[in-house]
C-alpha cells in the first residue's frame, strides 16, 4: 500500500498538468499495490566551482573554498614580495657596499653599521686599536677576537686602512 507523508510534495494539481505535461500515473492513497518511491526535488548545494557568465568567462569562486583561495593567494603574494625585498636588501649590503669604513678612524657607531658587527664586536675592534695601535692592513683586523676568515671575507670589501696622521705629543706641540 502506498503511504504518503504530509511533507511529501503533491504531484497532482493544476500547476503540473497541462497539454504538454502528462499527469502522473501514481496510484492514490486508497489504491492497493506496491509502494512506489516518489521523487523529491533536492535544491542544489552551494557550488565551489567557478561561476561563468553568458560568454563562458570565469569570474569568481563561490562559497567558503573560494574565499580561502583568495585569501591564500593574497597572502602568498604579500609574503613573496616581502621575502624578495628582504633578499634584495641583503644582497645590496653584502655585494655592493654603499660606504667604506676606515678601520683606523671609525668609532664604534660607524663599525656597527657593518654587517655582523654589533656593539660587542665594535668595542673589541676599538679596544684592540687602542692597545696595539693602528691597523696596517685590512687583513690585520682578523687578530681581533671573534673575527675569523669568514667574517673577514664578508667585511673586507667594506673596509679600508688609511695611514693615520702622526701622533704629536703635547710637549712637541708646545715646543718653539
Amino acid at each position: 500500500m502506498l503511504s504518503q507523508s504530509p511533507d511529501a510534495p503533491q504531484l497532482q494539481g493544476p500547476d503540473l498538468q497541462g497539454p504538454d505535461v502528462p499527469g502522473p500515473d501514481v496510484p492514490g492513497p486508497d489504491v492497493p499495490g506496491p509502494d512506489l518511491p516518489v521523487p523529491v526535488p533536492v535544491p542544489p548545494a552551494p557550488s565551489d566551482t567557478p561561476v561563468s557568465d553568458s560568454q563562458g568567462e570565469v569570474h569568481a569562486y563561490t562559497g567558503a573554498a573560494g574565499w580561502c583561495c583568495l585569501v591564500a593567494l593574497l597572502l602568498s603574494v604579500s609574503v613573496y614580495q616581502w621575502l624578495r625585498q628582504r633578499s634584495d636588501e641583503q644582497q645590496i649590503r653584502s655585494v655592493s657596499p654603499r660606504f667604506l669604513v676606515d678601520l683606523n678612524q671609525a668609532d664604534a657607531a660607524e663599525l656597527q653599521a657593518l654587517p655582523q658587527v654589533g656593539p660587542a664586536m665594535a668595542r673589541r675592534i676599538t679596544e684592540y686599536r687602542r692597545l696595539h695601535g693602528p691597523f696596517s692592513t685590512v687583513e690585520a683586523v682578523e687578530a681581533v677576537r671573534g673575527i675569523g676568515p669568514r667574517t673577514l671575507a664578508e667585511l673586507s670589501p667594506m673596509l679600508i686602512v688609511q695611514p693615520s696622521p702622526p701622533r704629536v705629543s703635547p710637549k712637541a706641540r708646545n715646543a718653539p
